[in-house]
């Protein structure tokens, strides 16, 4: 049922848009399209959000406050897809994977894909609203060795020239 409604005519190219993004498979959009449907009825990114459940909860009373991580108030299937899907980001991605490392220097793993998730909800929204295949970045440890480009001249010198440069352009 669900590959019949992947080929429909009304979730097709959605369905395709969606899955230019790293990470995002065929289950993982069409649940998406089919939970979250319209992604304009959000007034913004954080209405999207607590609606997936990725957002951060807090409990007040007094003086009191105490914040407990992401919200327990959520849509289970979708946050856990786009999770999984956050895993698989990682392993496409040179430029979010290099940012799960930094996370994870300050907070522990569960945190940090938290963040690389919200991150692809983000993408996932701005690919819907404009309409527009993914272009990923050339962020992070990309070497000029591995694209392939050339090499930078070397820097020329400012000031005076040196007595041996001077000499070595006379001929006689």
């Amino acid at each position: 049922k669900l590959r019949e409604l992947m080929w429909s005519e009304e979730y097709k190219e959605k369905s395709e848009l969606l899955r230019t993004i790293p990470g995002v498979g065929p289950l993982t959009a069409m649940l998406f399209l089919l939970e979250v449907g319209d992604v304009c009825r959000f007034k913004s990114f954080d209405a999207l959000n607590r609606f997936v459940g990725l957002c951060p909860d807090s409990h007040s009373s007094g003086e009191t406050e105490r914040h407990t991580g992401i919200s327990t108030r959520r849509h289970k299937t979708l946050r856990s897809a786009l999770i999984e899907s956050a895993w698989q980001l990682l392993r496409r991605d040179m430029a979010m994977f290099n940012y799960y490392k930094q996370l994870t220097k300050r907070m522990k793993s569960q945190k940090a894909i938290i963040h690389i998730t919200r991150k692809l909800l983000r993408r996932m929204r701005a690919v819907m609203l404009s309409h527009k295949v993914y272009v990923s970045g050339t962020e992070g440890d990309v070497t000029r060795e591995q694209i392939n480009a050339p090499q930078l001249p070397a820097a020329k010198r400012k000031g005076r020239p040196s007595k041996q440069s001077a000499t070595a352009g006379i001929t006689v």
